[in-house]
């Protein structure tokens, strides 16, 4: 049974924002109710399906069917890790996979990025041997036990194929069996349904789709599973819908990851049923000290005044400051308390743009001084920031990293990418741990949140609040 870890940390003093972690990183099915008794859990989540009402998900059409996706009914860690082709190295930097965990809170400890572009099945089988920290074609040796290995592969060597032969069945069931050997449970992220005007390429998507599926049915391991949101982003020809797709017409547009993602949900949803994940904003590891050894940026709460002058004024935490780039930039500020029943009661800063400018931004910079950071210590660095969307239109990128006075990054950049509109009220949890780059050296830290226009418009284009950036290691 886990036990949960006691926390004297408060948001009205400023302190950490992530009030108490679980040990081990996740409630077991069998003890959320008493974790929520207990207080180690606000509420049960509620971004869950429950293992209840899965069956109802299924009548309603957002499942096909949970035999892709064998829930496991007691507690997994929720250390996690990608590997696959250049729609997982770009999803990591580009979005899917941010949308993917995001949605949900930030739940996955996403701790390596393998992903490489033009690499075939057959190449990641020698890949994942490598070290992670391998620049060149990182692997995940080196990482800790793993609950989670997300694959996505195929696209190189295997689209538009019309049968799996015994080559790809074998090439496919090493690559599983050596994904076991550092995880617990491995997910297929199907192969997309590339090039989809094309019916020479867009034929592999299905084919390989339903060997995987195949695959998942005979796995009596009970550890793999499945996940498909491709169905949303091609029309009932089986052709890509051209707003979710670059002009390669292999790789999804930020429109289109997010959209997969979105499509993909309830599946995450019944996979996650059991394991009752804090969200991330809600995490910290009881090894931290604060404020005797700081390893948070500083105010997490948001506290204090600072007027602008220019095209932009209005209330900020301290130590913020708002810049442009381009003309024709404009808008509002301000600090928006948090929902009486949100768990997370630290207030978000509301941008509210009221003209834009095509391909301008707006940044936003603060001091994110706490844990001091040299050429190697730490060796692993996580930043998060938690962002929701009002109706935000005209603005189709979001990017956040850490880097120290002298201008080198500290971690890579988190990306957001989306169409030209966002929905009322989404919320996403970016979450990115990163191993250090001992090439740089260490220095007062510095957060940056960047914010991309891409047409030029005025009048209400809705707002976007941010909250929680921070940085830990």
């Amino acid at each position: 049974m886990v036990s949960p870890v006691a926390s004297s940390y408060s948001v009205s003093a400023g302190q950490p924002i992530y009030a108490g972690r679980l040990r081990s990183g996740f409630v077991a099915g069998a003890v959320l109710g008493a974790s929520v008794s207990g207080g180690a859990l606000a509420a049960v989540p509620s971004m869950f399906v429950a293992g209840a009402t899965q069956g109802a998900s299924i009548a309603a059409g957002p499942l096909e069917s949970l035999d892709y996706i064998k829930a496991p009914p007691y507690g997994v860690s929720n250390l996690a890790a990608l590997i696959g082709d250049s729609n997982t190295e770009h999803s990591f930097r580009a979005t899917q996979a941010y949308w993917r965990n995001g949605l949900l809170g930030g739940v996955l400890d996403m701790r390596a990025n393998s992903g490489k572009s033009g690499v075939t099945v057959l190449g990641l089988i020698s890949q994942i041997d490598q070290l992670y920290t391998n620049g060149g074609d990182p692997g995940l040796q080196g990482l800790p036990p793993l609950g989670w290995v997300f694959i996505q592969a195929g696209t190189n060597g295997w689209r538009g194929v019309t049968s799996v032969d015994a080559t790809m069945r074998s090439q496919w069931e090493t690559l599983v069996n050596k994904c076991k050997l550092v995880a617990e449970h491995v997910v297929f992220i199907a192969m997309p349904p590339a090039g989809g005007v094309n019916t020479a390429k867009a034929a592999g998507y299905p084919v390989v789709r339903d060997y995987f599926r195949e695959f998942v049915l005979a796995d009596t391991s009970n550890r793999t599973h499945l996940i498909d949101g491709w169905g949303d982003v091609i029309d009932a020809s089986g052709n890509i819908i051209p707003v979710y797709w670059l002009a390669d017409e292999y790789h999804p547009s930020g429109a289109g990851a997010r959209q997969v993602a979105l499509s993909e949900m309830s599946q995450m949803q019944a996979l996650l049923a059991y394991q009752g994940y804090a969200r991330a904003p809600l995490v910290t590891n009881p090894a931290d000290v604060y404020p005797a050894q700081p390893q948070w940026v500083n105010n997490p709460t948001g506290t204090g005044v600072v007027s602008f002058t220019g095209a932009w004024s209005g209330d900020l935490p301290t130590g913020w400051s708002i810049g442009n780039n381009g003309s024709g930039l404009g808008g509002t500020t301000a600090i928006i308390p948090a929902a009486a029943e949100d768990p997370n009661q630290v207030p978000w800063v509301r941008i509210t743009p009221t003209t834009s400018s095509s391909f301008a931004q707006i940044s936003l910079t603060f001091a994110a001084a706490g844990r001091t950071i040299t050429s190697s210590d730490p060796s692993e660095l996580e930043q998060l920031l938690e962002v929701r969307f009002n109706g935000l239109l005209n603005f189709n990128q979001l990017e956040y990293w850490i880097q120290n006075n002298t201008g080198n990054k500290f971690v890579q950049t988190a990306y957001l990418k989306w169409g030209e509109a966002i929905p009322p009220s989404e919320t996403v949890v970016l979450r990115q741990r990163y191993y250090h780059d001992s090439t740089v050296t260490g220095g007062t830290p510095t957060a940056y949140i960047y914010l991309y226009s891409v047409v030029a418009a005025s009048g209400s284009m809705g707002s976007i609040d941010i909250r929680c950036p921070s940085i830990r290691g």
